[in-house]
């Protein structure tokens, strides 16, 4: 039997910074009721998924409510505020010189052989826009999970 997973996000990017560098990084998604796990906390089945798009670290962004929240923005200009902050932290990452290879995961579910992954490539200041095409009123694409390859 096939194993699956729904609504999570994640980021995977190489660094030289230290995990608690990196904690510090998300800090302002902790805040906000994100729980973060670092990649030996993460399910294996879900590593298995991803691991074809992994780079060296991984981290999980657990928050129940983002991806619906994600789905439900409606108005291109006035994003909900979860989703702005989940992009403005996106893009501190993306900017920071000692991150490449830097991916967003964005997951409603996932199956081996089952859902649709749809990757983009995207500049930093373009990850909002990027978003945009999770939401139930972007007519541009489809798909079960949206990974982000972040270009500077």
């Amino acid at each position: 039997m096939d194993e699956n997973f729904d609504c999570t996000q994640f980021f995977s990017f190489d660094t030289s910074l230290s995990m608690q560098e990196i904690v510090l990084l998300l800090s302002d998604l902790k805040n906000h009721e994100f729980l973060i796990l670092k990649s030996d906390d993460i399910r294996e089945v879900k590593k298995r998924y991803l691991e074809k798009y992994m780079s060296s670290y991984l981290i999980e962004l657990k928050n129940n409510n983002f991806i619906g929240e994600l789905q439900d923005w409606s108005n291109f200009e006035s994003p909900p505020s979860i989703v702005k902050l989940f992009s403005d932290v996106s893009e501190k990452i993306a900017k920071n010189i000692n991150i490449t290879n830097y991916s967003i995961f964005l997951c409603k579910f996932a199956q081996e052989n089952v859902t649709e992954d749809k990757i983009l490539e995207t500049k930093s200041n373009e990850i909002l826009s990027a978003l945009y095409n999770m939401s139930n009123f972007s007519y541009d694409l489809w798909m079960d999970n949206l990974i982000l390859k972040i270009n500077e």
